[in-house]
């Protein structure tokens, strides 16, 4: 069996069973991880997506249908699942035996909220900026300082943004302590957002991973990255994008360009889950962060001495926080370059 996965982040997390075989631990011993993941640390290494090759008793697998179930066994205490991104039987040569065609992604702009009324929108705006929540679903869990919106963008349009599905967004909810009532009104207000949520940013694609054509899309698309297909399986790989030409005296000229976000690597950036905090500088130091000039300056909260609101600055369209003013008003007081413009170069 031939499965690409993400957040497989220990042994044993997952099981697959084929019909009505044994259930099967998916960890560094079964499963033959592809490189370049398995010099990374295979299962629970530092790709977050892998490929796997996992050895299957032979009869198993039968002409015909097969019925093939996944089993999340146990949590960390951090995690609430994994996902399955593809999978596929392999012939004793390595060939796939099931086509591409036999398998289609959802489409994320079908998906509607489980509560859609006004009321619930608003209920799920609300919790979302103020709610209560607890570490984990653990017993005697700590209630935490932080909210949701401190952890996500503060409107959530980073769940939007990367198609995060209500299951997951309702799940995630209820891991914090809320009620399905909640989670599900937490969904809907995700839901009803205007924030863009491009068809190529998922959960598992790493934003900003480089690949070709990105470029040519919207401006708005980029951090939805080139996908997870776009790494490389070694280095070596990103020659022919880096000399398209082949090794000469133009593609190595000093006054040339050489346009990064274009060239495929064979590192896998981290996927947007794994860029949020597992706890929050609330949490971590408690009244000393609350009270910061930095949570002061940045959220206008606490009982900092400083005057500055950066979110507010940023967000109410100030000419002096945004590029092309008159003078670089944010990075003045440090910057070494001197500029005028408002773009730090």
């Amino acid at each position: 069996m031939w499965l690409q996965a993400n957040n497989l982040s220990y042994d044993n997390k997952a099981s697959v069973r084929i019909n009505n075989g044994a259930w099967i631990n998916l960890n560094n011993t079964t499963c033959d991880v592809a490189e370049p993941g398995k010099s990374y640390g295979g299962i629970g290494g530092g790709h977050n997506t892998i490929k796997m090759k996992l050895a299957l008793p032979e009869g198993l697998v039968l002409n015909g249908a097969n019925q093939i179930s996944f089993r999340f066994n146990q949590s960390d205490g951090v995690t609430i699942g994994y996902r399955i991104i593809r999978l596929n039987f392999l012939n004793a040569g390595g060939t796939r035996l099931m086509p591409a065609s036999s398998f289609a992604d959802e489409n994320p702009a079908t998906w509607q909220a489980p509560r859609p009324g006004a009321s619930d929108v608003a209920a799920g705006q609300q919790l979302w900026r103020n709610a209560s929540l607890n570490e984990s679903y653990l017993p005697n869990a700590r209630v935490l300082q932080a909210k949701c919106a401190d952890c996500h963008a503060q409107d959530g349009r980073d769940l939007k943004y990367f198609n995060y599905s209500n299951r997951s967004i309702v799940e995630r909810a209820k891991y914090h302590g809320l009620s399905v009532t909640q989670a599900e009104q937490i969904a809907s207000y995700i839901r009803s957002l205007t924030a863009p949520a491009p068809a190529t940013a998922r959960p598992w694609n790493p934003p900003y991973q480089p690949g070709p054509g990105q470029d040519s899309k919207p401006l708005v698309e980029w951090a939805a990255g080139a996908g997870i297909d776009a790494v490389l399986d070694s280095d070596a790989e990103s020659l022919p994008y880096i000399f398209p030409n082949g090794v000469n005296e133009a593609a190595l000229a000093t006054s040339s360009t050489l346009n990064i976000r274009e060239i495929p690597v064979a590192m896998q950036f981290l996927d947007w889950k794994h860029w949020l905090p597992i706890i929050h500088p609330k949490d971590a130091w408690g009244d000393e962060f609350n009270n910061s000039n930095l949570n002061k300056m940045y959220n206008g909260q606490g009982s900092g001495n400083t005057a500055i609101n950066l979110r507010r600055s940023l967000t109410t369209g100030n000419q002096t926080y945004r590029l092309g003013a008159s003078t670089c008003q944010v990075c003045k007081p440090i910057c070494r370059i001197g500029s005028t413009s408002g773009i730090c170069s």
